[in-house]
């Protein structure tokens, strides 16, 4: 993700802010919106909560998704085992040139998802809990900025080939669908 502007990747992110409170905020999510407690997040929620009963609750402990040394992190291959035990599939590539766009396309179409489900009241607000919250690259303004600067058809284009390769996961929210459809911008 580092390539597309974030700080850090996701998994370093994770561990960063803690897999403890991964959980409870995936916990409370999975309440609110019942479709984030199925399929591959309800897959890697398992895990995570498997990880924080063994105490690997990120850098904090010094283990979770990496494990630490002083200032060294390495990948923690027991982490790797219990997503695998849990159906995750773990796949190891440097070379996926889609990765960075597949991650940020589903980012902004989750983001468009809470707007759609009135979990945010406007797309601003998802904006700067994106770049304050997650680090969101500040240069694109957030997942609703990005969608109308680089095009919300050309997000849908992008998921739905993701769909037809990685699944469900990628399904475009109807929100996004239709504004890309009539050409409207989220600003």
């Amino acid at each position: 993700m580092q390539t597309f502007g974030f700080p850090v990747g996701p998994v370093t992110l994770f561990d960063e802010v803690g897999i403890d409170v991964g959980c409870h905020v995936a916990a409370d999510l999975g309440q609110r919106l019942p479709r984030l407690s199925q399929g591959d997040v309800a897959t890697g929620v398992a895990a995570m909560n498997e990880m924080m009963e063994k105490g690997w609750v990120g850098r904090k402990s010094q283990a979770g998704l990496y494990t630490y040394s002083g200032k060294k992190k390495s990948i923690n291959e027991d982490a790797i085992a219990l997503f695998k035990r849990h159906g995750a599939a773990i796949q190891r590539t440097t070379e996926d040139a889609d990765l960075p766009l597949r991650m940020a396309c589903r980012m902004a179409n989750e983001a468009v998802m809470c707007l759609q489900e009135g979990v945010l009241a406007k797309a601003s607000d998802g904006d700067v809990g994106a770049v304050f919250g997650l680090g969101f690259p500040p240069a694109k303004g957030g997942p609703f900025r990005w969608l109308d600067t680089y095009g919300a058809q050309n997000v849908v284009d992008h998921l739905d080939r993701f769909r037809e390769t990685f699944g469900e996961q990628f399904t475009v929210c109807d929100l996004l669908r239709e504004n890309a459809k009539s050409e409207k911008k989220f600003y």
